[in-house]
C-alpha cells in the first residue's frame, strides 16, 4: 500500500506539471493579407484638355448687363455693301459657324481624323484633304447676313472705353491665296462714360486701319463698311487698293444693310483652337484660327484699333465712273452713290 501510494503522489505531480502542455492551444488567426492594385503603366501621352480661356482685355469698370450690351450693338451695326461690278460679285457672305462645324471633318496636323481634337494641331476639313468646298452650301449662304458681336469694356493709357466688335465668318477666301474659312471683324469705340463713339477699326488681311468717328462715312449711325470681294477685307472707302502684290476691290453696288447679329458669350466654338478649315504648308494658305486665339484683336482691341491710325489703304483708283446711255445719244456719267457728275 505505501508503495501504491508513492507512485499515486508522483502520477499527481506529474499531471499538475504537465497539465498546461495537454491542454490544446487554438491556432493564432492569421492577420489579413491584401492584394495590391496593380498600378497603370506610364503613359508618355497627356490628357486631352480643354484650351484656356484667352486673356482678355484689362478693365476696373463693372461688365455691362446682357440688356446694355444689345442695345449699343444695335445702334451701331455696321452697315455692309458687298462687291458688283466690272469684276464680278460677291459669292460667300457672312454666315454662321454651324454652316461649317456640319459640313467639315476635324484632324490632326498628319491628316489623321480625330474628332475630339480641340488644340492648336487641329483644322476643320470642308474637303478631302484639300481646298474645296461643296458649291451647294453657297447658294445655301447667299442671303446670309449672320455677325457675331463682343461688347467688353477696355482700359487703355488710363482711359476707359466701351468696345463693340463685328465678327464675320465666312466660308471660303475666294482670291489670289484661296481657303478654306475666313475671319474678318471690325470694331466701334466707345467713351465709358458718355457711350459716345470715339471711333472704328476695320480689320482686313494680316492688318487693318482706324479712324476717329468724324471722319466716317455713316448711315445715321451705322458704319458702312465696303467688303472687298473674294477676300473680305473691311475698308472705309470704296475703290480699288492694293495690298501686298494684289489688289481688293470694292463698291457700293450691293449694299445689304445692317446685319443679323448674336452675341458672343460661352458659345462652345470659341474654344476650338486649330484652324478653321484646310491647313495648308503654304503660309497664308490656311484657315485662320477663331476670335480667341486672334491675338491683340481680342486680348487689347483697343490698342490694336490706335495702332493702325496711321495705317491708310492705298487706293490705286477712286470708285470707278459708271456710264449710261439713252437714245439717242444723251450720255450720263455716274459715280460712287449715283451722283450726277
Amino acid at each position: 500500500m505505501g508503495k501504491i501510494r508513492k507512485m499515486g503522489m508522483i502520477l499527481l505531480v506529474l499531471c499538475v506539471a504537465l497539465f498546461p502542455l495537454c491542454i490544446r492551444q487554438p491556432e493564432p488567426t492569421p492577420e489579413p493579407t491584401t492584394t495590391p492594385e496593380p498600378t497603370a503603366p506610364p503613359t508618355t501621352t497627356p490628357p486631352p484638355t480643354t484650351p484656356p480661356t484667352p486673356e482678355s482685355c484689362p478693365s476696373s469698370r463693372e461688365e455691362l448687363p446682357d440688356d446694355l450690351k444689345q442695345t449699343l450693338a444695335e445702334r451701331h451695326s455696321p452697315y455692309l455693301c458687298f462687291y458688283k461690278g466690272f469684276f464680278g460679285e460677291e459669292k460667300y457672305f457672312p454666315t454662321q459657324t454651324e454652316k461649317m462645324l456640319d459640313n467639315s471633318t476635324r484632324k490632326d496636323y498628319d491628316r489623321v481624323i480625330d474628332e475630339d481634337c480641340t488644340g492648336e494641331k487641329c483644322y476643320l476639313d470642308m474637303g478631302e484633304d484639300g481646298c474645296s468646298i461643296d458649291l451647294s452650301l453657297t447658294s445655301q449662304c447667299a442671303n446670309d447676313r449672320h455677325v457675331y458681336c463682343r461688347v467688353t469694356c477696355c482700359e487703355h493709357e488710363g482711359e476707359d472705353y466701351i468696345v463693340i466688335q463685328y465678327w464675320f465668318f465666312y466660308l471660303f477666301n475666294d482670291h489670289v491665296n484661296d481657303h478654306e474659312g475666313e475671319w474678318e471683324m471690325i470694331l466701334v469705340l466707345l467713351d465709358y462714360d458718355s457711350q459716345d463713339p470715339v471711333g472704328a477699326a476695320y480689320s482686313r488681311h494680316d492688318g487693318g486701319e482706324y479712324r476717329p468717328w468724324d471722319e466716317l462715312e455713316k448711315v445715321v449711325d451705322h458704319p458702312r463698311v465696303y467688303v472687298a470681294e473674294g477676300s473680305h477685307g473691311a475698308y472705309f472707302d470704296e475703290g480699288v487698293f492694293s495690298f501686298q502684290s494684289h489688289f481688293d476691290v470694292v463698291s457700293d453696288e450691293d449694299c445689304r444693310g445692317t446685319p443679323d447679329f448674336e452675341l458672343l458669350s460661352d458659345q462652345f466654338w470659341l474654344s476650338f483652337a486649330g484652324n478653321w478649315g484646310y491647313r495648308d504648308v503654304k503660309p497664308g494658305f490656311s484657315g485662320p484660327q477663331g476670335p480667341w486665339y486672334q491675338g491683340e484683336k481680342w486680348s487689347n482691341p483697343v490698342g490694336w484699333a490706335f495702332k493702325h491710325e496711321q495705317t491708310l489703304a492705298s487706293q490705286i483708283f477712286p470708285p470707278f465712273a459708271k456710264f449710261s446711255l439713252s437714245c439717242p445719244a444723251d450720255m450720263l456719267i455716274t459715280k460712287g452713290s449715283n451722283l450726277l457728275v
